[in-house]
């Protein structure tokens, strides 16, 4: 696991953070989850001084959400936020479950949400991203295929990747 001082429980340090700002994975170039490209993920401190990261999603559409596409949108989530936790351990890893907004922003935005990433290894971080933007990518793809969509970490936007419909850095 890459962690700092290579701890596994020591939080990043400053340089780890910088080499998480300009690096994350792409599941188009390998399927090594600690294998990185170039990119650009811009962190927020928190009031404790920790770097937050935090990934948005949002999809906006003409017609509302119907109750069809929010039972599949909620098993989903349900399925994915039980594999979450088998993927990271609480105990190494600081993380937020998955998370969508109960109130849309504008009358157009049927789903939106936001979650907290790990912030106690690379590694912790790129899987939740990963497992996210797969996620994601199965809720545009299965539920709102005709959605206008908006997937960023931190304003960093993730790129949809059509043949394996999932977001991706």
């Amino acid at each position: 696991m890459l962690t700092a001082q290579g701890s596994a429980h020591a939080p990043l340090s400053i340089e780890d953070q910088a080499i998480v700002r300009h690096h994350l994975v792409s599941s188009e170039s390998s399927s090594d989850p600690t294998t990185f490209e170039s990119g650009a993920l811009p962190l927020n401190r928190t009031k404790d001084g920790d770097m937050g990261i935090s990934l948005y999603y949002s999809a906006t559409q003409a017609d509302a959400l119907t109750e069809d596409q929010d039972a599949a949108i909620k098993a989903l989530v349900g399925t994915y936020g039980g594999q979450i936790h088998e993927l990271l351990s609480q105990e190494e890893e600081v993380f937020e479950d998955f998370y969508v907004y109960d109130t849309p922003y504008n009358e157009a935005e049927v789903f939106a949400g936001a979650t907290g990433l790990p912030r106690g290894s690379i590694e912790g971080l790129v899987t939740a991203v990963n497992h996210w933007g797969e996620l994601l990518g199965r809720i545009r793809s299965e539920v709102l295929p005709e959605a206008e969509w908006d997937v960023s970490v931190d304003g960093a936007p993730l790129k949809w990747d059509p043949a394996n419909d999932r977001y991706t850095q």
